[in-house]
């Protein structure tokens, strides 16, 4: 790993930078476009000729979670090719020991990735704490994105007490009802659900049979499942493991919370558009009325809502975030 300095929160500190794991997908990449258990892709298979689009998934997910929707858009614009990236801590990607994990090292893990392809990504597409590294990347990046999307983030600085608000903190019924029982409740309540398990899970039923009992939907145990994945011990007996650093997932959030993306809005170093879900959680009435003041204040910054969608608007509403996507990737590419 290359020793890198990260200036985050007004003073320098030192950050252990890795290239982060990651899914290619492409309508040329046959393996990618069918149903199957992926496995990380490598350097060499990006093609430095055709455009290259990054997404980066929320706190506690991984890049797997993102092979349907990137199937799709794959199918929309042939031309691209489309990395789903394990941001550090999550899915296949280490985390660096003996450092302290932040939003602005994620956002250099991003670009040290792009420096390894020998380009950088020409739009980044980023949801919920993804996003809010895809607007750290645009701040700090030597070679920002042309676009960078953001889909149900918060922008504005956020106290814990309010994240836990803003992340569905409450009854998991009351939650699951205003997001169509696709959101997992609240990232930081979830996290307090995980510590509770002694790690390797003998059975994945157990953790079902938890999350059950505490009122949460199928589908967010669903969700939670597939953040399990088996593995041996010393001794050769099986058992279940997260595909996660819950140390790490604490250390990013509670550091994202901290940070104000607003002002990014009001000189961009390249188009920013912002899709915001009906049955979200995460913009107050005086955040969209900043949104939209910066909307009108420049046309590199675009706003949209779903009205009908709940947090995983790409799940919720794939067709009609694939429609607000297309159209300005087609003009990056033209």
């Amino acid at each position: 790993m290359k020793r890198n300095l990260c200036v985050a929160g007004g003073g320098r500190r030192r950050y252990t930078s890795l290239v982060p794991s990651f899914y290619l997908v492409s309508a040329q990449r046959a393996d990618t476009m069918t149903p199957h258990v992926p496995v990380p892709s490598t350097i060499e298979q990006v093609d430095r000729h055709k455009p290259v689009a990054f997404i980066l998934h929320g706190i506690l997910g991984n890049g797997r979670n993102w092979l349907p929707f990137a199937r799709a858009m794959a199918h929309r614009l042939p031309d691209w090719q489309f990395l789903l990236l394990d941001l550090r801590g999550h899915g296949e990607s280490p985390a660096p020991t003996q450092t302290r994990h932040t939003l602005r090292c994620c956002a250099r893990d991003v670009e040290h990735l792009g420096e390894r392809l020998g380009r950088a990504a020409d739009v980044v597409i980023g949801h919920s704490f993804g996003g809010k590294v895809a607007m750290d990347l645009l701040a700090c990046a030597s070679h920002p994105p042309k676009t960078t999307w953001v889909l149900d983030s918060w922008m504005r600085r956020m106290p814990v007490e309010r994240l836990l608000m803003q992340e569905g903190k409450g009854r998991p019924e009351e939650v699951n009802s205003i997001t169509n029982n696709m959101i997992p409740g609240s990232s930081v309540e979830v996290m307090s659900i995980i510590e509770d398990f002694q790690t390797p899970i003998a059975e994945r039923k157990i953790v079902a049979d938890k999350l059950s009992s505490l009122g949460y939907s199928k589908a967010t145990c669903a969700w939670m499942l597939s953040n399990l994945k088996q593995e041996k011990d010393s001794k050769g007996n099986k058992g279940y493991v997260w595909r996660f650093d819950l140390r790490v997932a604490k250390e990013l959030i509670l550091d994202a919370a901290s940070v104000d993306s607003m002002p990014l809005l009001q000189e961009p170093r390249g188009h920013v558009g912002i899709i915001r879900a009906g049955h979200g959680l995460r913009w107050t009435a005086e955040a969209v009325k900043d949104l939209e003041a910066c909307a009108e204040r420049t046309s590199l910054v675009r706003s949209f809502l779903l009205p009908n969608t709940g947090h995983w608007i790409h799940v919720d509403a794939p067709e009609e975030v694939m429609n607000i996507l297309t159209p300005s990737m087609e003009r990056v590419h033209s």
